[in-house]
């Protein structure tokens, strides 16, 4: 990962990730699998090249394993079938690796013939996935009463995905976070999805672009950020006041985190019920969405978000204390 993400926080972000991929199939991104069982050690001992280690390794309910790359440019096949060796000598199971390519990448080779040695994967291009058009379909079918089993997936790949309007990754993933938000009542879920996607996301970044996709974070899952920043998040995840920063003092640092957190908070859940309730009644009058906004307690936004999911009106929901 970059320099602004130390390992520790790699393997937070690491086990949030598998977390959100257990017990789900690969088949939302054209890949057909039976559901993933659990999460397997990476690490693949190797006399002549001392480790190796893949992105992600699962066991399938079908007692085969999933070897899951994820990549920014068409990689050598040569590497994955050395992954693909080691893992059969080791597991003496049955392998398949799948990897996801992120945009712009359209097309890379799925197949090494070498004399009676054949070996294939199975790509996925997250180029050819209209974002716009997934995010809308998540939107109308909850909107219908019906989470989508798929969507936190969805979610946490939106950013990769092709989007016609041409937004930029930092802009759709805020916009995946508040879509998160709004429909995943699990807060477990939530934090999973805003992990993993900044565990599929950071690598296609530039330096400058990490600390607002840190920010993105920090708005949507607070939790996290909170253990991130326990487990070795760098400068790039400090989330007290530039006056804090700029002065060093411990006071006035100390002081800033705790205030920048409690604002993100409190806009993560305004965004997040403003959200909900446009999905569930449309367009909201605008004394009530400034009202909303101008709210500060957090007790009384988290009831009336939770309350949000249910009522079946704004009357009824303008009547809640």
């Amino acid at each position: 990962m970059p320099d602004a993400v130390s390992r520790q926080a790699h393997d937070v972000i690491l086990k949030y990730t598998c977390e959100l991929l257990v017990g789900r199939s690969l088949a939302p991104l054209g890949v057909p699998t039976a559901p993933l069982l659990r999460a397997l050690p990476t690490e693949l001992p190797d006399v002549a090249v001392r480790s190796r280690s893949v992105d992600y390794l699962f066991e399938l309910h079908d007692n085969s394993l999933l070897h899951l790359e994820f990549q920014t440019e068409p990689t050598d096949l040569l590497r994955f079938l050395h992954y693909a060796s080691l893992l059969v000598q080791r597991y003496r199971r049955p392998v398949r690796t799948v990897v996801v390519y992120s945009p712009p990448v359209h097309s890379a080779p799925d197949r090494l013939s070498l004399g009676s040695l054949s070996f294939q994967v199975e790509n996925v291009f997250l180029a050819r996935f209209d974002g716009d058009a997934i995010r809308a379909d998540l939107v109308a079918r909850t909107a219908l009463g019906a989470i989508p089993p798929e969507a936190p997936l969805l979610l946490a790949l939106l950013p990769l995905m092709r989007h016609p309007r041409s937004r930029t990754p930092i802009e759709v993933a805020r916009d995946a976070v508040r879509l998160a938000q709004a429909i995943l009542r699990d807060p477990d879920t939530r934090e999973r999805v805003v992990a993993a996607l900044v565990g599929f996301v950071y690598r296609t970044l530039g330096p400058d672009e990490i600390p607002q996709l840190l920010e993105v974070v920090r708005v949507g899952a607070p939790r996290l950020v909170e253990l991130l920043r326990e487990e070795g998040w760098r400068e790039g995840l400090e989330t007290g006041r530039r006056e804090g920063l700029e002065t060093g003092r411990r006071e006035g640092l100390e002081m800033g985190r705790r205030e920048g957190l409690e604002a993100g908070r409190r806009e993560g859940l305004v965004e997040a019920l403003v959200t909900v309730l446009r999905t569930r009644f449309g367009a909201l009058p605008g004394e009530l969405e400034d009202a909303l906004r101008a709210e500060r307690d957090e007790d009384r936004l988290r009831r009336w978000l939770a309350a949000a999911t249910t009522v079946p009106d704004l009357d009824a929901f303008r009547g809640l204390s």
